[in-house]
């Protein structure tokens, strides 16, 4: 690998393109690991059974949000459940599956209104995940890595044509001598005078 030239890296745009778009990728999958794990993390600070909480709007409107009577453990293992499907779709950004992108910020647009409206009740732990869910939505949102997922190279060249090969570019079997070809040339007659 030390006698490897130099110049053996590619500095074509194309190149670099590729490169900023897996490394927008892989800080992407980072962030997002790091917003799965400080949730989970969170949910073990939550009391045993939530209590009901009152958010005032005005002085003479109040609202009441529906949590009131959850248990921490369910709302732990609802999670944990959204988690592993959310960590197989970071998983899979790395191979740009569209699906995967698009399940992504969808799981991370309500991440981000959950972890917001925690942090205005005053939850200070939830400025991490919010931090974390917003950077990796704003780089999967990029133009180039979303070019990236939409236009992917195929893999096979020579399948799903419909009709098949054309008979004068199919290679000859390999078990068959070739054909002699006819070479031959002819000489225009000149009318005589």
């Amino acid at each position: 690998m030390a006698t490897a030239p130099a110049a053996a890296v590619d500095h074509t745009p194309a190149a670099d393109r590729e490169r900023r778009i897996r490394g927008a990728i892989g800080t992407c999958q980072a962030l997002l690991v790091i917003r799965i794990v400080s949730v989970l993390l969170a949910i073990g600070l939550l009391p045993p059974v939530l209590p009901s909480i009152f958010v005032r709007l005005d002085a003479a409107h109040v609202a009441v949000l529906p949590v009131s009577g959850l248990n921490r453990d369910a709302i732990l293992l609802v999670v944990a459940a959204l988690s592993a499907v959310e960590l197989y779709l970071v998983y899979r950004l790395a191979d740009r599956w569209r699906i995967a992108r698009f399940g992504v910020l969808f799981v991370e647009s309500f991440a981000i209104v959950i972890t917001a409206g925690a942090l205005a009740l005053g939850s200070g732990f939830a400025a991490l995940p919010l931090t974390t869910s917003v950077v990796a939505t704003c780089l999967l949102l990029l133009n180039q890595v979303r070019w990236a997922f939409r236009l992917q190279p195929r893999r096979d060249l020579t399948g799903h044509r419909r009709g098949g090969v054309f008979a004068g570019y199919a290679p000859a079997p390999l078990d068959a001598p070739k054909a002699a070809q006819a070479v031959g040339y002819t000489v225009p007659q000149r009318p005589r005078s």
